[in-house]
């Protein structure tokens, strides 16, 4: 496995793998099932699709879309900490992130409707080419702290390359100074050709810019500044992106895992709800893409996927 030093440093060290990207993608979509799912899907839609926009989502593989007014947003942020039962640290060493729990948790439907308006259940379809589920949503409070690691360092997200995330900020960058940043698709794909995209989280680093020089790879990160009630609409498996942490309050941040679907998304929330499975999966994908039939509730085809 070739190795290429960045810069000195614990936390700016990057180890090249090509193989292992190679088999995450193999992982998920292949031998977990998960590009036959969409393709099932697809093949289940009865709406028409309308073409994607030309910028943004597809072609930069990222886009910050206005969801809420910032009162709605802080009306929200208040009623989420008013129903929060308890919190916990997301991921292990990651002491800073807490995902918020709630004992009652069908509150959260009229907010995931204001989220999938009528305007972005189109941005929606038109990059699945399908219907959609929420396959997780978790609302997380992250406060300030001085060293970034994990998800606060470059990366792509290990999961099926056919699945989108919303990050909805209930506060704004202004007031915490926190964001994500994002390389566009292009030199994602070459930073994952050269073998970065899914390295060990030990060997992230905060700045790809020696990295892609040595490897003659433009890469110009966008930093934006998101207002409260803005989304980030982004594909977590396929660009580079990294969390800016907060340095002067705490960040308040709903955010909402996506999969296709061959129903409806409030048919699946129907079951989902029920059974809080979208509360649980914190993330964690099923080994295998034909469970997500059981998840939400629809009955197996002939044949399977």
């Amino acid at each position: 496995m070739p190795w290429l030093p960045v810069r000195r440093g614990r936390w700016t060290t990057a180890r090249l793998d090509p193989q292992r990207a190679r088999a995450t993608r193999l992982f998920y979509d292949e031998t977990g099932g998960y590009a036959a799912w969409s393709e099932y899907c697809r093949a289940c839609l009865s709406r028409s699709v309308d073409a994607p926009p030309e910028d943004g989502l597809a072609r930069r593989g990222f886009e910050v879309v206005p969801v809420l007014s910032a009162f709605d947003a802080a009306a929200i942020k208040t009623t989420i900490l008013s129903r929060t039962s308890t919190s916990k640290a997301s991921k292990k060493d990651i002491d800073y992130a807490d995902v918020m729990q709630f004992d009652d948790s069908s509150f959260l439907l009229p907010i995931v409707e204001q989220i999938l308006s009528r305007d972005m259940d189109g941005r929606l379809v038109s990059h699945f080419r399908s219907e959609y589920f929420v396959y997780s949503i978790t609302v997380g409070r992250t406060a300030p702290a001085r060293r970034s690691r994990r998800s606060f360092l470059w990366h792509c997200d290990r999961g099926p390359r056919d699945f989108l995330k919303i990050n909805l900020f209930l506060d704004a960058t202004a007031e915490h100074g926190s964001t994500t940043e994002f390389i566009d698709r292009t030199a994602s794909a070459a930073l994952e050709h050269l073998g970065y995209t899914f390295g060990p989280n030990k060997r992230r680093v905060a700045d790809l810019g020696p990295l892609a020089r040595h490897a003659g790879i433009e890469v110009q990160p966008v930093h934006p500044d998101v207002k409260a009630g803005e989304a980030l609409l982004f594909e977590p498996a396929n660009v580079l992106h990294r969390g800016i942490l907060p340095d002067r309050g705490t960040r308040h941040l709903l955010s909402l895992m996506l999969l296709p679907s061959p129903v409806p998304w409030r048919d699946a929330w129907t079951v989902t709800a029920r059974t809080r499975a979208a509360e649980t999966t914190l993330g964690h994908w099923l080994p295998e893409a034909d469970a997500l039939f059981d998840m939400i509730g629809v009955p197996r085809p002939v044949g399977g996927l």
